[in-house]
């Protein structure tokens, strides 16, 4: 009888100390699998951080790129009403030669079209001196047009660039989402 009982006392005791592994076991198993979700919950937070920054680069860069085009057409338009001045400015340059030539031959038949003659070198002087300005400012914008053209380059490899880092973060992102989520479903 005694034996009996103490085998009854040495299986209860086996099976506790059977179930008490068991729920050692299960506890130490659920810790990891928890540690381990919370460090993808961390990673999806860096990894949702580091997209914030990128989308905000890129966003950044295309405004760079529309700045720099805004430059260039800009710029293009002062070209343009710089060669209408030119334009302008050559005509009646060539106007006033031809009052010049009537000066000249004041004693001709065109004597009655001339106008002031005291006073027509000067104004041609004046209009050659115009000519060049605006010349010289042609091609100050015309530097100005090739430098803005290559800033447009720069910001496009630029957005690019931008572009692509975003397109890494998101996938980076996502990535950690779906680990995230696989991780608390077996949790």
């Amino acid at each position: 009888m005694k034996n009996n009982t103490a085998r009854k006392t040495l299986t209860a005791c086996l099976v506790l100390l059977m179930s008490a592994g068991v729920i050692t076991t299960l506890v130490v198993t659920a810790a990891p699998q928890k540690d381990k979700c919370d460090a993808l919950m961390a990673a999806v937070a860096r990894a949702q951080d580091a997209y914030n920054r990128a989308r905000a680069a890129r966003v950044g860069a295309e405004r760079d790129l529309n700045r720099a085009r805004n430059q260039v057409t800009s710029i293009v338009a002062k070209i343009k009403a710089n060669e209408a001045q030119q334009s302008k400015a050559e005509a009646a340059l060539d106007k006033l030669k031809e009052e010049q030539a009537r000066c000249e031959n004041t004693n001709g038949d065109l004597s009655p079209l001339s106008g002031n003659c005291a006073t027509v070198q000067t104004r041609i002087d004046r209009a050659k001196k115009d000519i060049a300005a605006l010349r010289a400012t042609h091609d100050q914008l015309m530097d100005q047009r090739q430098a803005a053209d290559m800033d447009v380059e720069r910001t496009e490899r630029d957005l690019a660039a931008k572009q692509a880092a975003e397109s890494a973060a998101q996938a980076a992102l996502e990535q950690a989402k779906r680990d995230a989520a696989g991780c608390r479903r077996t949790a």
